[in-house]
Order: C-alpha cells, then structure tokens, then sequence
C-alpha cells in the first residue's frame, strides 16, 4: 500500500462506505479529520486537502511536512528538539543544566529545585534564561517527579501542529499535563510572588496525586 493524495469527494465516498472505521480522535482537531479504515489504511483530510496513509508514523510525517509553515501557539513550538524521545535524554539536560549553573548535585531532589529557582533569580535577566532553557527545567522538575511520586514520562503529540511533542507525566492511567503549569508559574504568573516555579509546580504535581489519584 501507498501513500497518496485523493480528492475530497473520494474521502467522502470512502469514509460513506466503510461502516467498521474508526474515528482516531488523538490526531483529530478542529481543522483535521482522521479515520482509521477497516483494512487499515488511515484516511486524513486537513482543510480540504485528503491523503491516504499507510500507517500512524507515515500520517505524522505529512501533517508535521504539511504544517510545518503555519503558524503554531503550542508552548514548545520549536523548542523540543528530540520530539518522542525526549525522556532519553531528559538527564543529560539536566546536567548541562546544572553545569550551566555550577550547581553540585547528586540526588533530584525538592531542595535542588529551590536550589536552581534561587540560582536563576540572581540572574540579571531570570525570564530569558528560563525561556531559553525551559526544556532542561522541564525535565529537572519531571524527573524529580518520577523519583519521588513514582510518576512516568507520558509523550504527547499536539493535536494543532502534529509537529510538537509534549513531555507530559503519567501517574497510574492519568495524565499530568504539567508542561502548561509550569510554563504558567514561570512566564504568567505576577513575577513579585513567582520566584520559585520549579518547587510551585512540583508542589502542584504533589497535590494532583494526593488530592485527585490517590
């Protein structure tokens, strides 16, 4: 089977006929439309223009191809690099981070979290270092999450630009979706009370386990 562009009318015809499809509601959003047919093929339509495609990983290199010159307000537009594999190398972040910052550090801890919030507030300019280094800070937060709550990595594609991958965190069968609470403590929270993100969103993620998992 291959891969191939199709007219919107052969979409329609072939979505009409196919009674066993099935709505792939993880790559569906409000300008996408994406089925997985009975003889697995996937059939997406993305403002008007319709594909065939062979499998998920063929679907999610044409949207990412298709995408890749609009305009995208995902938190981590551009900013991941290592898109799905981000845990494997969510450590090494960690340590160019604490380089960065000459901290010495063993263990993940809550107190390093304090440790590397305090660091960065004696900076001359905090926001543009934490913008600049948001990928490193969400891994120091996420791991200490994982060693302290038993939480998991949990990758998520954007659902908007199919282009983005979201570290978020899994505890159990729930998702934590902490990437926008930190990135709201750091950047839209009023900045006189906000001087420790890291441990306000770890203390966030506590609460969601405590409150709301256990």
């Amino acid at each position: 089977m291959k891969s191939a562009e199709i007219t919107q009318e052969k979409f329609v015809e072939l979505i009409k006929n196919d009674h066993k499809k099935i709505m792939l509601e993880e790559y569906m959003s409000s300008s996408s439309l994406v089925y997985k047919m009975s003889n697995d093929e996937i059939l997406v339509n993305h403002k008007g223009v319709c594909r065939i495609c062979k499998n998920t990983a063929d679907l999610e290199n044409w949207l990412a191809e298709l995408l890749k010159n609009e305009f995208s307000n995902e938190i981590l537009y551009q900013k991941n690099p290592y898109g799905k594999t981000f845990p494997d190398h969510s450590y090494i972040l960690i340590k160019d981070l604490l380089q960065k910052l000459a901290i010495d550090a063993e263990d993940l801890t809550s107190d390093l979290l304090i440790r590397i919030d305090d660091a960065i507030n004696e900076m001359s300019e905090p926001e543009s270092f934490r913008n600049e280094y948001f990928l490193h800070l969400i891994s120091v937060v996420g791991e200490a999450s994982n060693n302290d709550f038993n939480t998991v990595w949990n990758m998520e594609l954007s659902s908007s630009d199919f282009n983005t991958w979201y570290p978020n965190l899994q505890y159990k069968n729930h998702r934590i979706n902490y990437v926008v609470y930190l990135y709201e403590d750091m950047f839209l929270e009023n900045k006189q009370f906000m001087k420790t993100p890291l441990w306000e969103s770890y203390k966030t993620i506590e609460g969601i386990i405590k409150i709301n998992l256990d």
